[in-house]
């Protein structure tokens, strides 16, 4: 009696494990987590990119490499990815892409003639390191994105500029944020 109920505990055991195995391989290939300050903290449902961007979009980017990347994983303003992605893919909402006129000033970056909140950009990191400044002005061409936050210590395009829409993972949506 005693082998029997040690035999159906192990299984319950094991049938839980493999449960949440599968619970976390489907959580990590339709959501994706966010605990940086750049974004709302929390869950992020994953969406294929099967329509044009548009502004207000969040979205899942994988940068190219370029040495002002490089520069930034150095500085640890970003992190180191895996095999998908070379840098742990960032989260930001888009600003501006395709036909938008851009202009950086001293204020923060326009779209549109429109000054967008907190997009200016600051010229040294809290370890008083100097950081670049990414300036711009006129239309984005076919496949540019300009990707910010509202949030004024984001390392976005203030700092390392356009990114291309081939860089984008996928949409997301917020599905619990704090």
């Amino acid at each position: 009696m005693k082998s029997k109920a040690s035999l159906i505990h192990i299984c319950g055991i094991v049938g839980v494990f493999c449960l949440t195995l599968l619970a976390l391989a489907y959580t990590r290939e339709h959501y994706v987590q966010n605990w940086t300050s750049s974004m709302p903290p929390g869950l992020y449902r994953k969406h294929q990119v099967s329509r044009t961007l548009h502004a207000g979009d969040i979205v899942l980017l994988c940068p190219e490499k370029t040495p002002l990347l490089e520069e930034a994983l150095n500085r640890r303003y970003l992190m180191d990815g895996d095999r998908q992605c070379w840098v742990t893919p960032l989260i930001k909402r888009v600003a501006a892409c395709e036909g938008d006129t851009v202009k950086t000033t001293a204020f923060g970056i326009t779209v549109n003639d429109t000054l967008i909140p907190n997009s200016r950009a600051k010229s040294s990191d809290s370890k008083g390191r100097l950081l670049p400044v990414w300036s711009f002005e006129g239309t984005l061409a076919d496949g540019d994105l300009l990707v910010l936050t509202d949030r004024p210590n984001s390392f976005d395009s203030r700092y390392f500029g356009l990114l291309r829409t081939s860089d984008v993972v996928s949409r997301l949506t917020p599905a619990i944020t704090f």
